[in-house]
């Protein structure tokens, strides 16, 4: 069974087995800013699949907020991305071993899938301000595939990386809150760092609607792989709460 499947279903046994939760849909629109990639590392070629189209399309989310006793609670996230590009390099590329010619026609296909597990802890919990801070499991199930006819390489990368998380709600009002979340990390080899900022209004008790963007940015720079993307998504999402 897959990841993705695997994760898709732990969070629907969580909605399933928990007193309370609510659980969130996004829908919208992504796009590569940059998306810069040398395979292997120190002696490929670099390139950047945004000189190809599209650089944007649909993608959606899955959030699930599960309390737990106290000011403790759990978030899981469930975020598939897949993008397919098509077209020409401006120069060859030597890619995992095998060379493209920037005069051919080349598919390329970019898979970045986030699996998610945060434990929240509210620092704050004030009638208009709350604040969360955590840390974040992240399983990153990551692929690009470049071919040319019956010529084709992919290199793919499944791999846990730990995070900071915090998330700041403001209610303006007594229907509208802006919230900022963040997960991020560091380290010589990389970083990873996401933030959302959406304004939700309150529908009713249960029923919240949310307008959003967010940027992810970050990358890995070592011997096997050099990789290095910014990504926006712009969204609509609907919240529900039991």
């Amino acid at each position: 069974m897959t990841p993705h499947i695997l994760f898709l279903l732990s969070i629907l046994f969580y909605s399933f087995n928990s007193l309370s939760f609510q659980i969130e849909l996004e829908v919208g629109q992504v796009k590569l800013h940059k998306n810069k990639v040398r395979i292997p590392g120190n002696t490929g070629t670099s390139f950047d699949t945004t000189e190809l189209s599209p650089t944007e399309g649909l993608f959606y989310r899955l959030n699930l907020y599960v309390p737990l006793k106290g000011k403790n609670s759990l978030r899981l996230l469930y975020g598939p991305l897949e993008i397919n590009q098509n077209g020409n390099f401006s120069n060859d590329i030597l890619f995992d071993g095998a060379t493209f010619s920037k005069s051919t026609n080349t598919d390329v296909l970019y898979k970045f899938n986030s699996y998610r597990l945060t434990y929240r802890y509210l620092f704050n919990d004030g009638a208009n301000f709350k604040l969360f801070v955590g840390l974040t499991g992240k399983i990153r199930d990551a692929e690009i595939k470049l071919a040319q006819g019956n010529l084709s390489k992919s290199y793919t990368n499944v791999g846990f990386v730990p995070l900071i998380y915090l998330r700041g709600d403001w209610k303006a009002v007594d229907w509208l809150t802006l919230i900022l979340e963040m997960d991020a990390a560091g380290a010589s080899q990389g970083r990873a760092i996401e933030g959302v900022l959406k304004t939700r209004a309150s529908i009713n008790n249960n029923l919240g609607l949310s307008l959003g963007h967010r940027v992810l940015e970050g990358g890995a720079d070592n011997d096997r792989v050099f990789t290095w993307s910014l990504i926006s998504f712009s969204f609509l999402s609907l919240d529900f709460s039991f």
